[in-house]
This record gives C-alpha cells, sequence and structure tokens, in this order.
C-alpha cells in the first residue's frame, strides 16, 4: 500500500527520484503473483475481524517477543484483545499481557503500543534479573550496547540499569587472531576446556553472522574430529543428537547453551560489508551499526556459563564496546599466529590473543 500523497510531499526530498514508481511497481508484481507481505496480512486480517467480531472468543492476549512486532502486529493484537465495554473501545482489564526487550530487536522493526491501540502506561513492569546468563556474560553483553539509545516499545527510552544475574562464572573469553587458522585452533582449544569442565559438546553452540561462514567453520570443526549438528531455520534442536551445535546468529534466538562461542566478528561482517556500502548516509549507517551490537547481545546472551567471541584480523561492530578490546589490541603486534602461550596467560583476564 503507498502512503497518501500528503505523507509522499513531507519525504519527497530524501527520497531519490523514480522511487514511488519502483516501489508501485513491487507492489503490482506482489498483487499479479498473488502474494503479500506480513504487514499486509496483518492489516487484512484487522478488516475481517472488523467485519466480523463475533468471531473473538478469547479472554486474554499473551505475547512474547514484542520488541520484534511492527505497527500492523500491535494494531492486529490490539483489535483481538477483548474490549472492556465489549465493543470497539479500550481494552478490557488483564487481557493484554505483553513482554519485551528492545535491547533484544534484531530485525528492525519499531512501534510504538501506544499509537497503535495497546495503552500501558502505569501498568508496566521493568524486569531486572536474569536467569539464565552468568553475571560476567550479562555484564559483556550489556557492555557492547554502549551508546546505543533504545526505546521501552512505547514513546520513552529504555537503559539496562539495575540489570543483574543470579550467579557467577568465568569472564568471557575475547580473541583478535591474525588469520583465521589461529582463530580455528583457539576455537578448538576453548571447546576442549568447556569439555573437561563437563560440558557435553550438544551443549556448546558456534554462532556466526552468515551461512557461508557457518559452512566454513563446519567444515573446519569436522577436519579436526569433531561432530557437528547445524540448527535450521523453523526446527527444534534435537538435543538427543549428539554433535557441537551450529547456527546462525538470528536463527539462535530464544536458543540457550552452557557455552557459547561467537566466531568470525570482523570488520566486514559484523555488520556485512554490502549492507553499509548501501546505506545512504551517516544515521541510517549508524542504525545499521547499532542493530549489529543488539546482535552480538542477544547472541552473546544465548550463553549460560562460558562464552567465547572471536575476530581474525579487525573486528567487527563490538570492538570499541568493551575495555578488553582495546587491551588485545594494543597486545596483538606481539603475539604469534599459532602459539598457544599467550592464551593461557591472559585467559584468568578475559583477554585472548593470537
Amino acid at each position: 500500500m503507498l502512503p497518501p500523497k500528503n505523507e509522499r510531499t513531507l519525504i519527497a526530498a530524501l527520497i531519490p527520484p523514480g522511487i514511488w514508481a519502483i516501489f508501485a511497481a513491487y507492489r503490482a508484481r506482489l498483487d499479479q503473483e498473488n502474494l503479500s507481505e506480513p504487514e499486509d496480512a496483518y492489516r487484512a486480517a484487522r478488516e475481517i475481524l472488523a467485519a466480523k467480531p463475533a468471531l473473538l472468543p478469547y479472554r486474554a492476549v499473551v505475547v512474547d517477543e514484542a520488541q520484534d512486532l511492527g505497527a500492523e502486529a500491535f494494531k492486529l493484537i490490539a483489535a483481538i484483545a477483548p474490549k472492556a465495554d465489549g465493543g470497539g473501545g479500550k481494552a478490557a482489564p488483564d487481557s493484554l499481557f505483553v513482554v519485551g526487550d528492545a535491547h533484544q530487536r534484531i530485525y528492525g522493526r519499531k512501534a510504538s503500543m501506544t499509537k497503535c491501540g495497546i495503552d500501558v502506561r502505569g501498568r508496566s513492569k521493568k524486569l531486572k534479573v536474569c536467569y539464565r546468563t552468568s553475571d560476567e556474560i550479562r555484564r559483556w553483553a550489556v557492555a557492547v550496547m554502549e551508546g546505543v539509545t533504545v526505546d521501552d516499545l512505547d514513546e520513552s527510552s529504555d537503559d539496562l540499569r539495575g540489570y543483574r544475574s543470579l550467579f557467577h562464572g568465568p569472564v568471557p573469553e575475547v580473541l583478535i587472531a591474525k588469520t583465521t587458522a589461529g582463530e580455528m585452533n583457539a576455537l578448538t582449544e576453548w571447546i576442549e576446556n568447556c569439555k573437561d569442565d563437563g560440558i557435553d559438546e550438544s551443549d556448546i553452540c558456534v554462532l556466526s553472522r552468515t551461512n557461508p561462514i557457518l559452512k566454513e567453520i563446519g567444515e573446519a570443526l569436522k577436519q579436526k574430529g569433531y561432530k557437528t549438528v547445524q540448527i535450521a531455520p523453523g526446527e527444534a534442536d534435537n538435543r538427543a543428537k549428539s554433535g557441537i551445535r551450529l547456527s546462525t546468529m538470528h536463527r539462535s534466538k530464544g536458543l540457550e547453551f552452557s557455552a557459547v562461542a561467537l566466531v568470525r566478528i570482523n570488520e566486514d561482517v559484523v555488520p556485512p560489508k554490502a549492507l553499509l556500502s548501501l546505506a545512504p548516509d551517516a544515521a541510517i549507517r549508524r542504525s545499521l551499526i547499532a542493530g549489529e551490537k543488539s546482535l552480538i547481545h542477544v547472541s552473546a546472551t544465548r550463553a549460560k556459563r562460558k562464552l567465547f567471541v572471536s575476530s581474525s584480523g579487525q573486528p567487527g561492530a563490538y570492538r570499541k564496546s568493551h575495555p578488553a578490546i582495546l587491551m588485545v589490541q594494543s597486545a596483538q603486534d606481539r603475539a604469534a599466529d599459532d602459539i598457544p602461550g599467550p592464551l593461557n596467560a591472559a585467559r584468568d583476564r578475559g583477554i585472548l590473543v593470537q
């Protein structure tokens, strides 16, 4: 659906010439092939519900991962929720339960619940206890988000002050290797240390930003004698299968493991070089980098006990967000690619250099 003409006039100066014609052609192609985008489906569902409100038998609506929903999805939720007057007014008391954390938004959709017909002002609560992740991993993941402005899913901003975990563990291990071979050697050493600590291979997951890198890592692990299991999109992780788990960072959303490795967090990978090159201005570039930081934050908090973060060469979007990164960079030139000594010497400080 094209925006109204008056809205197009307001933003015309910011849009390259001819973009509306391209957008209209795209919409026509969707109609021709009888396809719809998710936002269109949400909108169509609202129209059906408005025409046949008797089809709504629900007493309550529960929403999880609300940070990944857009405006049309929230409007549909507001339409589904039972109304106080039984008609089209405000939602009835206790008819909606919404849970979300904008720090974990990885799909770029933003919306104000108030503007979408969901009023939570005065009835919301901030959860501050992390039950999954050790305090050391939590603090590292929070540091990654430094400098990123995050909303509260409504009209205000949010932060992670007062956020805490209930248990402690080893500090995350951060590695900057000069070569991919050095990175793989460090990864396998870390995997063996996890196993020595009693962590089963099926409870160890290696995450990467892209599928090609994940395939490369998987092949390298197989060559070193490890069995691997890739977690496919839309499929549950069958823990009965033995082997180290492989997953993209996006697919790991909602999962948890005793030990997680984030690999190849390189400058041209996180964010992807091609993605940044398409950014038309500095504001969108900053938004892309903020999104990648959120992705790293989400990925790191999949780990319960142990976290390993590595790059080959120049580290990616997280590089200025944690003091360990600066210390690693200062020592990088003094480290040899395949000498394990510096790894063990720095392990107590959570800094790995190779």
